[in-house]
């Protein structure tokens, strides 16, 4: 057994990008190493973090192979000069010069600057470059080892992406957000996913608070057809607020649940896209005075301007039922087209917006067909639709998933549904092309805790539940860039246009 033929495997598996390929050859390498180290019983830290800027593979505090400790290991499977150059800069010109030995450990040829080594060695460190030869012979001598890993690798991807993994988050957003930047600015295949959170940010009302002025309404409308006399204004109102703080709080905990509840109890027929039940939607939507600002919602139209080589912005698909994109838009005299029915079409010079869960503008006279809308507010209508495969927005879905960059904005991710359709667009293609901006889960969510107690426990909790999502993320073909507040937003994406 040779790395050699571990590498061919892997090769020859033609659902792994070169990435993959190196990532797992890299985590095999790490593995194996780890476990020959621990079985010499050295001292060893992973992810040794000296500065903000500099973090070692691995810290040995004993000798190891013969190496003077302590020693510093530094796993590449391709070394470039580029990289050494980069690893020199953070680990050993930092003002932390902790360790007599470098060794960085690698499979392809390469050749250091001679200048570069003497500078070093001039420091009193000696670094060592350890090829396949050492690497072989590490895994004959674990050969038992080596072969429970092969087969486990999955496995051993998880233990490494969610218990050993120390990345700095917001560094690693940086970089997301420059390949993603990129991506924008030369494509032309970017396409917006726009949730609730987008809406929210101009004041309009959260799915719950939705909901929770349907049910209210639904309240006033049995008590008068039932004629409730006796019963003062003010008593009445506050009865009407405790049934609904109450009742929907034990009851109605099923977000889809809930609005099947009340389309039942409010609509005059049993069609989800009644009039009269649209109108009270249309009501509850747009309750909120004006003016509606948000800048995140000004954000959004600057990516979307078309520039002098072309639009940067392919399309949009909007989860939500407003249509403050396209007042926007009209501010910006940027040309758009709502598409919210089969068979829509829009011209060349047109932005689509595609309103896959329904469309409830605000001034119904500004759009024709809209009798034509399929609606997605309760549980029978996200049967309807996501049980059909060809449902017209189930298909568009999926075509920007498989041929486009999407970026999530405002989404939660919690939609079955949207994980599906990733799923399946996923399948057989190895690489994460899209983008979630999430937010992180702050440790005084899940802790009571006060700042002087200790918070060991929930802090590591945290930082695994996040490395595990970015996991289960990518496994859908979604890179998560992180961000810890809703304000945090339109600076982030505003980074795509510098």
């Amino acid at each position: 057994m040779n790395i050699d033929t571990l590498l061919l495997n892997l090769k020859n598996d033609h659902k792994l990008s070169e990435n993959e390929i190196n990532h797992n050859i890299e985590i095999l390498i790490r593995s194996i190493i780890s476990e020959d180290i621990k079985k010499k019983s050295i001292t060893f830290d992973r992810d040794y973090k000296i500065s903000e800027s500099a973090t070692y593979d691995l810290y040995l505090l004993d000798s190891y192979e013969n190496y003077k400790p302590p020693i510093v290991i530094e796993f590449k499977p391709q070394i470039t000069p580029n990289y050494f150059n980069a690893l020199v800069h953070h680990l050993v010109f930092s003002n932390n010069i902790n360790y007599k030995t470098l060794l960085i450990i690698h499979l392809n040829d390469f050749k250091p600057d001679e200048n570069l080594l003497k500078e070093i060695n001039s420091l009193g460190i000696e670094i060592n470059f350890l090829n396949k030869n050492f690497i072989n012979k590490i895994i004959n001598k674990n050969k038992n080892f080596t072969e429970k890993i092969i087969k486990n690798l999955f496995s051993a991807k998880i233990q490494e992406a969610v218990f050993n993994k120390e990345d700095d988050w917001k560094a690693k957003r940086t970089k997301l957000i420059l390949d993603l930047r990129q991506i924008y600015n030369e494509s032309g295949k970017t396409t917006l996913l726009i949730g609730a959170g987008v809406s929210c940010s101009a004041n309009l009302p959260s799915w719950n608070e939705l909901i929770s002025g349907l049910f209210i309404t639904y309240l006033i409308n049995i008590n008068s057809d039932n004629n409730v006399l006796g019963i003062e204004v003010g008593d009445f109102i506050e009865s009407i607020q405790d049934i609904n703080k109450n009742f929907s709080e034990k009851h109605l905990k099923s977000a889809l649940l809930s609005a099947r509840y009340l389309r039942k109890g409010l609509a005059t027929d049993d069609k989800e896209n009644s009039n009269d039940f649209i109108e009270l939607l249309r009501k509850n939507l747009y309750k909120n005075e004006k003016p509606r600002q948000s800048e995140l919602i000004k954000i959004i139209g600057k990516l979307c301007l078309p520039t002098r080589i072309g639009a940067k912005i392919h399309s949009i698909i909007n989860y939500n039922f407003d249509d403050l994109l396209e007042q926007h838009f009209e501010q910006l005299n940027l040309k758009n087209k709502a598409i919210y029915f089969q068979n829509a079409t829009y011209t060349n010079e047109e932005l689509p917006i595609y309103h896959v869960h329904g469309f409830i503008p605000e001034q119904s006279s500004h759009y024709r067909n809209l009798e034509l809308i399929e609606m997605v507010f309760s549980e029978e209508g996200y049967h309807r639709m996501y049980s059909n495969p060809y449902h017209w927005s189930n298909l568009v879905q999926l075509a920007n998933f498989r041929d486009n960059t999407c970026v999530m904005i405002g989404l939660s991710m919690d939609d079955p549904n949207l994980r599906r359709l990733l799923d399946i667009a996923q399948n057989g293609n190895p690489n994460a092309n899209h983008y979630a901006l999430l937010q992180r889960v702050s440790l005084k969510e899940i802790s009571n805790k006060k700042e002087n107690e200790s918070i060991i426990i929930e802090e590591s909790f945290l930082k695994r539940h996040h490395n595990l999502q970015e996991l289960i993320f990518k496994e859908l073909g979604v890179n998560v860039i992180w961000f810890e507040e809703f304000d945090e937003l339109p600076r982030l994406l505003g980074q795509l246009l510098n």
